[in-house]
């Protein structure tokens, strides 16, 4: 196989020994990342990171000024059981969303 050469993709490879052996663990290599998963393959969705969706709700995000965040924390440290901000944004929202029937 030495002084034969051929094309891959538009670039002129050099298929004696090293750069045979080079050539072979790039393709290996890319085998490898489309079976795990880190290359989508062709017609199948690539796996999104991060943890699995766990709600169904929207997202909100709330900025809170200091002593109405002191005033939450407040009413949380009076609940019998314990709640996350959260969880008492949404508690006293439906409150006062019920109180206005």
């Amino acid at each position: 196989m030495t002084g034969i050469a051929s094309s891959v993709k538009g670039m002129r490879v050099d298929t004696d020994g090293l750069s045979l052996i080079t050539m072979l663990s790039v393709v290996a290599y890319f085998g490898r990342c489309v079976k795990r998963g880190v290359m989508p393959e062709k017609g199948k969705p690539r796996k999104k990171p991060g943890p699995p969706k766990t709600g169904v709700g929207h997202a909100v995000g709330v900025r809170l000024h200091p002593d109405l965040k002191a005033r939450l924390d407040a009413w949380i440290a009076k609940q019998a059981v314990p709640v996350t901000r959260p969880l008492a944004i949404r508690i006293l929202m439906e409150r006062a969303l019920d109180a206005e029937r």
